[in-house]
């Protein structure tokens, strides 16, 4: 992970930091008095000012710069011990707290980046709204904190997030037990720790000696009886990868590629592994060291750009081709756009030439940016070798026109009153779209905001004919704006409307694992399956002319299920249950289902109402018969029972 530190201006955020407290004075509620000067890792402290600090394991005080920052570790202030403020100033500080990972996202007033805060503080951007929702909710937005520029320097700027793959908040929180584990305060390259693990480290290809132009990978492996919270690994001191962890792994493997080109040459490089248990307890492993040597090889790589080698308009495409040579043999070579492989070329490593092409679409960029295109050639020994940029500007295209299309689905021309149609506004702009709108009847029915870096992109909106009187037309077109505020709208396109559609939904019953004949002492779930193209708005189920199920829909798709559980003991025996079911879509048309009966019979010797056929059983992992102070075992309870399993109770000592 590639991370970029901001300038520093702590004295200032330090200041600020202090100062924004002042609010917190009449929160905070009176702290504990300490009888003499000290600062315990791990605990919090203040003097006669309000500002908060924490101590860290490195014997310094770290202070929160705001109540947001603060409420992101702790939710109460039970826990601040109030020192003298001699005792207080006697304390070195460290620097600032920063959000803990996970909990939060922020973003600076000036910029419109919303980042996730992963571990030691760094900042990863999250590239779209779609990747923030699958993240952290529907409701991500109110998740939002403005971080203030003077607070956004104690912060690093991390890799971007482009997949929910690459970021798993709660895994995050849960490797951030404490911020001495965040931002490993007090911790020094040997082995031993506070924890009861251990850590392996390995380096390949090269583990011994480094050459400028090679690159070796660091392999941490690790191994904590007590869970894993997270694994990192440190490069002369500084932590260059971190590996958050979830919850019951106690075996687990971190890596990172170290390159030689990152270090002088003659000097030495320390690298070691470290594994943090979910108690804060950390074991690290001994010290590898690396000589950083000369470059091995003497190769050279270079790329070159057809047909178009400086503008390239929307529309065009051109190639690049990168060709290389290294007389002790190429393994690899790769095509670069913007920082990132875009195709890779293996080769065998006996030849000392070789090339490899990548084509590059305008469209993929709005006009009036920049493409850098470059190449690099690896050899067999691990060497690299990177060409010279060649900058490509996007233009607009020939035409230099945008375009706007409508489209209706499934109803193009006509649209009953219980019936719905989607409109589909698709949009092209070399310039680069930043917002999508579709009108009905001149009245906007939906808004696509887009990021302004695409060209090409699209906006739909449903239509119902309940919402216009029948005999009536509806107009329909879209409009697209450009990143420059320019706009260009589609055609229209026209609707009549007719009278309310025939009904035109189903629903079906089932009932499980009794269908017909249901003992006092049996359950069975009855499941209603209904389906309507104009979007089923209720379900219901109804027994004995009673509703006993109401299940809500969105009133935007067209199938839905419901179900509810009966039990044979609230009926009498010998009597017979009507179940029947009835769909309502969102025009409030509806239909039922078929009525289905159950006899209802004497209780079966196998499922009796007394419940004693049901069964628990116990486990204890992976401590089962004694357990450390220091450790941690799960316990398990599994249950079965045939008329459902109400509630499951883990009971400790009685209680």
């Amino acid at each position: 992970m590639v991370i970029v530190r901001r300038t520093s201006v702590r004295l200032l955020a330090l200041v600020l930091a202090a100062a924004a407290w002042s609010l917190l004075a009449v929160i905070l509620v009176a702290p504990r008095e300490a009888g003499a000067a000290g600062c315990a890792s791990g605990s919090l402290v203040r003097g006669s000012l309000p500002a908060v600090y924490y101590c860290g394991a490195d014997g310094k005080r770290y202070v929160f710069p705001n109540l947001k920052t603060y409420q992101t570790w702790y939710s109460d202030y039970s826990g601040v011990t109030r020192l003298s403020d001699t005792a207080l100033s006697a304390i070195p500080l460290g620097g600032n707290a920063t959000y803990r990972p996970g909990v939060r996202l922020v973003k600076i007033t000036t910029d419109p980046k919303v980042y996730a805060v992963d571990a030691s503080g760094v900042l990863r951007w999250i590239s779209s709204e779609t990747l923030a929702s699958q993240l952290y909710g529907s409701a991500w937005s109110t998740k939002v904190d403005d971080v203030p520029d003077a607070f956004f320097v104690n912060y690093l700027i991390g890799s971007d997030i482009t997949a929910s793959g690459q970021f798993v908040p709660s895994a995050v929180t849960y490797s951030a037990s404490s911020i001495n584990v965040d931002k490993s305060l007090g911790t020094v390259p040997n082995t031993g720790g506070s924890g009861n693990g251990s850590v392996t480290l390995s380096l390949s290809p090269y583990s011994t000696t480094l050459a400028s132009g090679q690159s070796t990978t660091v392999t941490a492996n690790a191994y904590d009886p007590d869970d894993i919270a997270s694994v990192r690994i440190y490069a002369n001191g500084s932590l260059v990868q971190t590996c958050p962890l979830s919850s019951g792994i106690s075996n687990a493997a971190c890596s990172v590629v170290l390159y030689g080109a990152n270090y002088a040459v003659g000097s030495s490089l320390s690298v070691y592994g470290q594994v943090i248990d979910r108690n804060g307890g950390t074991a690290n492993s001994p010290v590898s060291s690396l000589a950083i040597g000369s470059a091995s090889g003497d190769g050279w790589a270079s790329v070159a750009l057809s047909p178009y080698s400086s503008t390239l308009a929307t529309g065009q495409t051109t190639t690049a081709t990168v060709t290389g040579y290294d007389p002790h043999g190429i393994s690899t070579v790769y095509v670069i756009v913007n920082g990132a492989i875009v195709q890779s070329c293996a080769q065998s490593g006996s030849n000392a030439n070789a090339s490899c092409s990548a084509a590059i679409s305008a469209s993929l960029y709005y006009a009036g940016s920049t493409v850098s295109v470059s190449g690099r050639v690896v050899d067999v020994n691990g060497s690299s070798f990177n060409s010279t940029a060649s900058t490509l500007t996007i233009t607009a295209s020939s035409s230099g026109s945008s375009s706007v299309t409508v489209s209706l689905s499934p109803y193009s021309s006509t649209l009953a009153q219980g019936q719905t149609t989607t409109a589909t506004v698709s949009g092209y702009d070399p310039d680069g779209i930043s917002n999508i709108y579709v009108y009905a009847n001149g009245t906007l029915v939906q808004s696509c905001p887009q990021s302004g870096t695409v060209v090409n992109a699209s906006c739909s909106a449903a239509i119902y004919g309940s919402n216009y009187a029948s005999g009536t037309s509806v107009s329909v077109y879209g409009s697209v704006v450009d990143r420059n505020g320019a706009s260009s709208d589609s055609s229209t396109s026209a609707l009549s409307i007719s009278g309310s559609a025939a009904a035109n939904g189903t629903v079906s019953l089932s009932l499980s694992p009794y269908s017909t004949s249901l003992a006092s002492g049996q359950t069975t779930t009855v499941t209603a399956t209904a389906y309507d193209p104009d979007g089923v708005a209720t379900v219901y189920i109804y027994v004995n002319g009673a509703v006993t199920q109401t299940c809500p829909q969105s009133g935007t798709n067209a199938n839905a299920t419901c179900s509810v559980v009966l039990y044979g003991s609230n009926y009498a025996t010998g009597t017979a249950v009507s179940v029947y079911a009835r769909e309502v879509d969102r025009n409030n048309g509806s239909v039922s289902s078929s009525a289905q009966g159950l006899t209802i019979g004497s209780s079966s010797s196998s499922s009796s109402s007394s419940g004693n056929a049901g069964t628990v059983s116990l486990s204890l992992s992976p401590y089962s018969t004694s357990l450390a102070s220091g450790q941690t075992t799960t316990v398990t309870a599994t249950a079965y029972d045939p008329d459902g399993v109400a509630t499951v109770y883990i009971y400790v000592n009685g209680a």
